[in-house]
């Protein structure tokens, strides 16, 4: 019986959309593949003191929780027997204004409600797409006569990197978006799901092409022994 393979169709996906209460406001929340990025909080190891490091500090933490805006529904009309927006409803120009209504604990519940579905969202994502590109199978097992080993040491230093596979894309391919939301980006702009997805197509054409010149190896391996015979 054939396994069911998953399409392009089954990459673009979100979760039930639903209502969390936050203080005085219902906050109604969409957790959509295309919003997922990977935050990038890089600390360097510097000691620098200077009088506006609590300002700064400050305006680290308020630029991380706008990170979770996102997942925040702005679109459907859902308040005023679904006349309003989540704006209109409770008269805010921009959802920032929040930055100033809600309070640290307000946004730590947010932050702690929007992360596992978040993980959820990417696992159930990686597995789609190593279901299409058939990486979560295991490899045929081809037998060769192996007379020259590579060795342990040559074997890890010739493996891919995360960062030589994303280099690769940009230099040596040509790569086309496939996702709407990273039309005119730079791959460091891209969403998750379409980083993850250029990936995987590299990891996967590279065991592909592994796997045949293995069976082609076998194949010469075994017509020079039967010309032996």
């Amino acid at each position: 019986m054939n396994k069911k393979r998953n399409d392009l169709y089954d990459l673009d996906f979100c979760l039930p959309k639903h209502i969390i209460q936050l203080s005085s406001f219902k906050i109604p929340i969409l957790i959509h593949i295309n919003k997922i990025t990977f935050q990038r909080d890089i600390e360097l190891d510097i000691n620098i003191d200077t009088e506006m490091s609590y300002e700064y500090k400050k305006l680290k933490e308020l630029e991380n929780y706008k990170w979770y805006f996102r997942f925040i529904n702005i679109e459907d009309k859902i308040f005023d027997n679904f006349s309003k927006t989540f704006l209109e409803y409770y008269n805010l120009e921009t959802l920032d204004e929040l930055l100033y209504i809600l309070d640290e604990i307000d946004f730590n519940e947010l932050v702690s409600h929007i992360n596992p579905l978040i993980n959820f969202v990417v696992d159930l994502y990686r597995e789609r797409l190593y279901n299409m590109l058939k990486i979560d199978e295991k490899e045929p097992n081809i037998h060769l006569k192996d007379k020259y080993p590579m060795d342990k040491e040559i074997k890890e230093y010739l493996s891919y990197t995360s960062g030589y596979i994303i280099s690769q894309m940009g230099i040596e391919f040509n790569p086309t978006i496939y996702f709407e939301e990273n039309i005119g980006k730079a791959i460091l702009q891209w969403s998750y799901r379409e980083l993850e997805l250029h990936m995987a197509y590299i990891t996967a054409k590279s065991r592909f092409e592994s796997v045949e010149d293995r069976w082609q190896a076998k194949v010469n391996q075994d017509i020079m022994d039967s010309a032996k015979r």
